[in-house]
């Protein structure tokens, strides 16, 4: 994901070198313009795929939260791509700090986004290992404060058998919404130190 930044009223990609000699009042080229604009514009997209509730907690003018409110009853493919282009002109003359706010509230989603998915991922990985017979494993994590011992070692013991039976996911699905459930934030960082006589 691309990182930008104001400088002096103009967008630039973060590159790890700051623009030798640069003057605030130089015109920016035409390319330079059209790659502010479409960033700005792509903003708006994903600000517009999200719901009131977000748009109230940023500080957006009337007119971009009007076009924003109105993008979502649009059907029309075409309508639609007008809107966005609105939107995204809309976005050009937004205050500096308006726009460098949707930016950091854009990117902390995305982090979430990615933080939640490797999560996921992890608990499923776990699910898999548990499943194909890791006794030790899961004596190991059935000690966990956030697991009710018994109970998980009978999913545990339910999808093994599932798995060397060849009968549909019904038990590891079950034992991963467990897992989803009990091992969230802190309770899936106490994992690896539960893992680490494995």
């Amino acid at each position: 994901m691309k990182d930008w930044h104001m400088k002096e009223d103009a967008y630039f990609e973060e590159d790890g070198n700051d623009e030798e000699g640069w003057d605030g009042d130089l015109p920016r080229s035409r390319s330079r313009k059209k790659q502010e604009a479409r960033a700005l514009e792509a903003m708006g997209v994903m600000l517009a795929s999200m719901g009131e509730d977000v748009w109230q907690k940023l500080p957006l003018s009337p007119e971009l939260y009007r076009a924003l409110v109105d993008v979502k009853g649009i059907r029309s493919h075409g309508a639609r791509k007008r809107q966005e282009k609105r939107i995204g002109s809309l976005m050009r003359h937004e205050e500096t700090e308006t726009v460098a706010a949707i930016a950091r509230f854009l990117e902390d989603g995305e982090s979430r986004k990615r933080r939640e998915h490797s999560r996921m991922q992890y608990l499923e990985s776990l699910r898999d290992r548990l499943a194909s017979g890791n006794e030790g494993l899961a004596e190991n994590l059935a000690r966990h404060p956030g697991l009710e011992r018994n109970h998980f070692l009978f999913l545990v013991d339910q999808a093994v058998r599932e798995k060397t039976t060849g009968k549909p996911k019904g038990s590891r699905r079950t034992l991963f919404r467990y897992l989803n459930e009990r091992l969230d934030g802190e309770g899936l960082d106490l994992v690896d130190g539960f893992l680490s006589d494995e």
